[in-house]
């Protein structure tokens, strides 16, 4: 996927890009959450390039997945680019669309785990809460 020079093909976005920063009140935690469609995009910029590239997770009880046996104490690969591609999860994956993650359409909430830009589970980056990375910042 290739953004550079796309800009045009999201009026929306160039809406948002032309106010000035001197239009808005205060720049603090409290504008920055109403700004729902800045939270749309930064969601669809982690998905299209997570900061996090997969991870390893050791194997607690034998299972099976997709018809394999995957015995205990082996150590298993998640790839989470490969995972935000899935076509079954988000529709034109290859595309980018913020609205993909508005309050209508919530392509992320279809099955758990099908966006993870900072990992999953007991072990994720815990700046996966964007407002405690903000808090931290402040």
């Amino acid at each position: 996927m290739h953004l550079n020079g796309k800009t045009s093909e999201y009026p929306r976005s160039n809406q948002y890009r032309t106010k000035k920063l001197e239009d808005l009140e205060t720049l603090n935690l409290e504008t920055i959450e109403a700004m729902t469609y800045l939270e749309t995009v930064i969601k669809e910029v982690l998905r299209v390039f997570p900061p996090v590239p997969g991870g390893i997770r050791k194997v607690i009880q034998d299972c099976s997945f997709g018809g394999y046996k995957i015995p205990k104490n082996w150590y298993v690969t998640y790839d989470i680019k490969t995972d935000h591609q899935d076509s079954e999860i988000y529709t034109h994956p290859d595309r980018f669309a913020p609205e993909r993650f508005n309050n209508e359409n919530r392509e992320d909430k279809k099955q758990p785990y099908s966006y993870i830009p900072f990992g999953g589970g007991l072990r994720e980056c815990l700046c996966n809460n964007e407002n405690f990375c903000l808090n931290l910042s402040t």
